[in-house]
């Protein structure tokens, strides 16, 4: 109500804390298409839950009003930690992350993502194992590091 010409969509589930993600979209430039949470993130190798592990991944479709263009948008928070256990579940969620992107893109037709959200990489400054899982990945999909 405070952001005339917004719309938000969170997601229901919100992980082990109860931390929601979503998207802030302005609605006079996007479309939202659809809105999805894949629970495959949360517990990699698990039957994810709602309530358990870390968040899912949010994904959104938007199509740009002025275009037609459609991308999709995802937005997660990776499992948090720089203990080996840590890293181990986050280059897992990197994994999920280069499938869902490759599967949506195979299924849909739809080449242009965006992702964004909390990494954890905690080994991005001293480009450790886990800097170099995540680097993989985005190249892989060929797409860029803002970071």
């Amino acid at each position: 109500s405070k952001l005339p010409g917004y719309a938000v969509e969170v997601s229901r589930c919100g992980g082990a804390h109860g931390q929601h993600l979503g998207f802030l979209y302005n609605t006079n430039v996007v479309e939202l298409l659809s809105f999805n949470e894949d629970l495959s993130i949360s517990e990699p190798g698990k039957s994810g839950t709602c309530d358990s592990g870390s968040r899912p991944l949010a994904i959104a479709l938007f199509k740009v009003k002025r275009t037609g263009q459609k991308f999709y948008a995802m937005t997660a928070h990776l499992k948090a930690g720089g203990d080996v256990g840590s890293i181990s579940k986050r280059a897992k969620q990197y994994e999920i992350i280069k499938d869902t992107i490759n599967e949506l893109r195979e299924k849909t037709g739809v080449k242009d993502f965006s992702f964004a959200g909390d990494m954890n990489t905690t080994e991005y400054l001293n480009r450790g194992a886990d800097y170099r899982n995540f680097s993989k990945v985005v190249s892989e999909l060929g797409m860029i590091d803002l970071a």
